[in-house]
């Protein structure tokens, strides 16, 4: 059977179609031979205006083609030593004062962005988080750059921020504002204000360890985990477990394990007594998750647990849990029925 002139046309049109689609996603994925040799040129011009940074951009840009193409290996070494070079003069220029008479002691004690380590991705950037100490102070503006440990994060009302810290069991911290705290390591967060959303699958032996103004507690789980953190005004802090079972440990003799749906207040070295908060009310109204674009990591499991929950509970109290002054006086609100939209 013959297939008609039109049908024939008709095939060769779309494989045509589909070939011009096809090169047009990969010229978008990658830069040819030519775009990666201006890159170069541009970054040679950024770095004689002292523009480290954007050269340091165009240099990495540029090795990243040639070592795809691995077509030049004379280009790849000269790229990786134009990069150290970049690195090193742009930490020279930091610390050399603008004016030969100007005092050293005055100078910032910070390292150049050019220096800084890639430790911490940035997932996701509402508003316009500051970071601090280490190297120089700059903003958050998008998905996928990358802070170093040590970096002090700085929130508004309206900033927050989702780092992954840990990619292989997919631990994960989302900060909303206003807060303020600091990454010291994957594993180790200090807490000065704000609430914190966190996620895993597992963690190490030794734990996660969290530090707030006036205590520390050490998180441990063997499944996959969701808590929510929140300082309280008095320096404690209080723990709500969302997925998973969680255990607290501040010393041997004070320890708690929470259960989905469980909330406990901390203090220096004490727990309170635990409460039990109805999760699908505190998913629909907490700001640390409307605020974001992309809802948390396992928030699945989330929805999962809360309709657990809810076809378990025989009463509910139409109540909120706030703030804490001490672990046995803490801020339980009423809520009036006619105030309630179901």
């Amino acid at each position: 059977m013959r297939m008609p002139p039109i049908g024939i046309f008709s095939l060769v049109y779309l494989c045509w179609l589909f070939s011009l689609i096809s090169c047009r996603s990969d010229n978008q994925n990658t830069i040819t031979l030519k775009e990666a040799n201006l890159l170069l040129e541009q970054a040679q011009l950024d770095l004689a205006a002292h523009n480290y940074t954007d050269a340091l951009n165009g240099f990495e840009s540029a090795l990243n083609y040639f070592e795809k193409t691995g077509s030049d290996s004379l280009k790849i070494d000269e790229l990786k030593s134009l990069i150290r070079q970049t690195k090193a003069i742009s930490l020279v220029n930091h610390f050399r004062p603008l004016h030969q008479n100007e005092d050293k002691i005055n100078q910032p004690n910070l390292l150049p962005l050019t220096l800084e380590d890639k430790d911490f991705e940035v997932l996701q950037v509402v508003g316009n988080p500051a970071v601090s100490r280490k190297w120089t102070s700059r903003t958050l503006k998008e998905t996928g750059e990358f802070v170093g440990k040590g970096r002090k994060f700085t929130l508004t009302s309206k900033d927050g921020v989702e780092l992954l810290l840990e990619n292989e069991n997919e631990n994960r911290v989302r900060a909303i504002g206003p807060a303020g705290f600091t990454v010291q390591d994957s594993n180790v967060i200090e807490l000065t204000s704000g609430s914190y959303l966190v996620t895993g699958k597992k963690l190490a032996k030794s734990g996660w360890n969290i530090f707030y103004p006036i205590g520390e507690v050490v998180l441990r789980s063997d499944d996959d985990f969701v808590i929510l953190i929140e300082t309280t005004t008095n320096g404690g802090c209080k723990i709500i477990n969302l997925v998973g079972e969680v255990g607290l440990f501040m010393n041997k003799q004070s320890q708690q394990t929470l259960y989905p749906g469980e909330l406990v207040f901390l203090m220096t070295h004490e727990f309170s007594v635990k409460m039990n908060i109805e999760l699908s009310t505190f998913v629909a109204t907490a700001k640390i998750f409307s605020a974001f674009e992309f809802p948390p990591k396992r928030h699945r499991k989330i929805r999962q647990e809360a309709l657990i929950q809810a076809l378990r509970t025989k009463r509910h109290y139409r109540a909120l849990v706030g703030d804490a002054k001490t672990l046995n006086d803490f801020e339980v609100k009423i809520l009036e029925e006619e105030k309630i939209q179901d």
